[in-house]
């Protein structure tokens, strides 16, 4: 791996006004040159590379070249990383921009070539993927973990056609490629972890602010009752209340025990907007949930004994709620055995082989 091209050129000879490469120009005239022209410039300036130059294009690429190197690096940022190889047309390139770019057009589709073609093919996906995440660290890290792959295949690459052993020895070459295959495992399971991480953030944010949504509802249809001026509502606003703030509550708490344990997998592929809304969604679930089961219990559709003492009861549906919140296995166990009592003709004995409500709720889902 080596650092950014020299840009520095020396005095040449005028070799008139003819512009043998409008394409450059014009790249250069926009400030937007590719990477395959800096590339191009980069190569035919040496003479190892142009040798049959009649028309002395060489010079032109050597004044080209500097050009080119600004032109690039104002759109996609400063190079900081550039590695190309001596044997063959491939090079590739790391910016502050956490871009990668790549040439590897003329690697062979035989032997080793074709396997670091493929390795190359494999690093760019995942560079595209990696550009995804916010800048910063895990970015930064991600793209030069790929990198480091990028330059070591061409490394390779190099060293295999010195040797000419592109085609006819890959066992030489085998536990290097399958070394080059793991540093990538490595990369990509960097980047998962880097996405699920970054995904989890949006969900909880999503959450968050679910909550605050859920109290603003509670509030509002509070106050909307009070408006009414009926003491018989008091007690059904404070349980309604009580069930959705409590209900919301073990929603989020459920999450964040699985977040501590790393139980919680994310499909990060779905966007920002979907993760955000999933998230917000997940508290007024669990309140919705926490205030059904509650106003079954009410309604003695659920089989459950309710404390006498007034105060007790309190801490009793908020139990509850905060319960069905945290476990939807659990909840969804006390809305079958809901279902089965309201049914006609259902038995006692059915009822008594039902999931127990006394038992403690298993792990959240």
């Amino acid at each position: 791996m080596t650092s950014a091209p020299d840009k520095q050129t020396v005095t040449l000879p005028d070799v008139g006004e003819e512009k043998p490469f409008p394409e450059y120009d014009s790249a250069i005239e926009k400030n937007k040159a590719s990477f395959v022209q800096l590339v191009e410039a980069y190569y035919y300036q040496k003479e190892e590379w142009n040798e049959d130059d009649p028309h002395n294009y060489r010079m032109y690429y050597r004044r080209y070249y500097p050009k080119l190197v600004d032109a690039f690096e104002h759109e996609h940022g400063a190079i900081t990383h550039f590695y190309a190889s001596s044997q063959v047309m491939v090079a590739s390139v790391l910016t502050d921009n956490d871009e990668i770019h790549m040439v590897t057009g003329l690697v062979g589709n035989r032997g080793l070539e074709l396997e670091i073609r493929k390795l190359l093919a494999q690093c760019e996906k995942l560079s595209i993927d990696a550009h995804q995440l916010p800048e910063g660290r895990d970015r930064r890290t991600s793209m030069e973990m790929i990198y480091s792959v990028v330059s070591d295949s061409i490394g390779v690459l190099d060293n295999a056609k010195q040797e000419e052993e592109t085609t006819d020895n890959m066992k030489v070459y085998s536990p290097v490629l399958d070394h080059l295959r793991n540093e990538l495992g490595y990369a990509r399971r960097y980047y998962e972890r880097c996405t699920q991480r970054n995904a989890q953030f949006k969900y909880f944010a999503g959450m968050v602010l679910g909550l605050l949504v859920l109290a603003g509802i509670v509030f509002l249809i509070a106050w909307a009752i009070s408006r009414v001026g009926n003491p018989d509502l008091a007690p059904v606003t404070f349980l309604g209340s009580l069930s959705l703030v409590a209900g919301g509550t073990g929603a989020m708490v459920s999450v964040m025990s699985r977040m501590t344990f790393g139980r919680l997998t994310l499909q990060y592929q779905a966007g920002s907007i979907l993760l955000y809304l999933l998230g917000a969604f997940r508290p007024l679930i669990g309140g919705i949930i926490g205030l059904a089961l509650n106003v079954l219990i009410v309604g003695t559709l659920l089989p459950i004994a309710q404390p006498a003492e007034v105060a007790k009861q309190v801490y009793f549906y908020l139990g509850i709620a905060f319960i069905a919140g945290f476990s939807e296995r659990w909840a969804q166990d006390m809305l079958a055995v809901a279902k089965g009592s309201a049914s006609p003709g259902a038995s006692s004995t059915s009822q008594s082989e039902s999931p127990s409500p006394s038992g403690g709720p298993p792990p959240p889902q």
